[in-house]
């Protein structure tokens, strides 16, 4: 499994994160603390988000960076678990770029040299 991050700049909820998925053919399941499913033939992306100032799921480090990569402090990181395989990972960035549209925002591919990556765009 890999695990993508897209830091936005509008608020993700529950809520809001749940309606996306519904318009995306998904569902939200409650079981694991609420996360999106979204399926594509026999790929699932599990969508989850945090906002920022939680620290139980959100590191502050992490944050930090973030906005100075951003320029302004990030108000949710919503986290993208898929499958490690090319077709998953185009799924996923598929999604990740529609919800960059909707609430503003980066992807993070969570790779080791991710934050240089985003400061040369």
């Amino acid at each position: 499994m890999q695990t993508w991050i897209v830091w936005t700049i509008e608020p993700v909820t529950d809520t809001a994160l749940r309606q996306f998925a519904e318009q995306e053919g998904g569902y939200w399941n409650d079981v694991i603390g609420g996360e999106a499913v979204i399926r594509r033939g026999d790929m699932s992306v599990f969508i989850a988000a945090a906002m920022t100032d939680d620290e139980t799921n959100v590191m502050p480090e992490d944050v930090d960076r973030a906005a100075a990569t951003m320029t302004r402090v990030p108000a949710s990181m919503v986290s993208i678990t898929f499958r490690s395989s090319e077709e998953s990972s185009e799924v996923a960035e598929a999604i990740a770029l529609r919800m960059i549209n909707r609430w503003g925002g980066f992807l993070d591919r969570n790779t080791p040299d991710r934050w240089d990556e985003f400061a040369s765009d």
